[in-house]
């Protein structure tokens, strides 16, 4: 499976968690204190359906982060060997253009890229430690 279809795939378990997430939080609102006859359920009722949502709703947030601890990796901006090409590429780029070297409108559109995916912070600490 190539990069690309692993961050689509890790994408797309985001999304459904993000779904799974509203709706664990939909059924932990008060306005949802009903059983499935539509009365309204014993406190006791409640109160255990409550916890047993808070634990699932805990779970989903622990596997919605992992996910996204993933798509961070995958995406070259955390601890990857992609994000030391892509800020070595920058630093370069941005000191050439810096010093009057022509670096071309491909060369432009590049740094225009960079910018706009990477953290300013990140490209500001990679600038910083060169």
């Amino acid at each position: 499976m190539s990069d690309h279809d692993r961050i689509l795939d890790v994408k797309a378990r985001i999304e459904e968690l993000k779904g799974l997430v509203l709706d664990v939080q939909n059924q932990l609102s008060d306005r949802n204190m009903v059983d499935g006859r539509g009365k309204r359920m014993a406190f006791l009722d409640w109160n255990a359906r409550k916890q047993d949502l808070k634990k699932k709703h805990a779970e989903l947030l622990d596997r919605l982060r992992a996910e996204k601890h993933e798509l961070r990796k995958l995406s070259g901006t955390g601890e990857d060997p992609k994000w030391e090409l892509i800020k070595k590429a920058y630093v370069i780029l941005s000191q050439l253009d810096e010093q009057g070297v022509d670096i071309g409108e491909r060369g432009h559109a590049l740094i225009d890229d960079i910018e706009f995916h990477v953290p300013f912070a990140k490209l500001q600490e990679a600038m910083e430690n060169t």
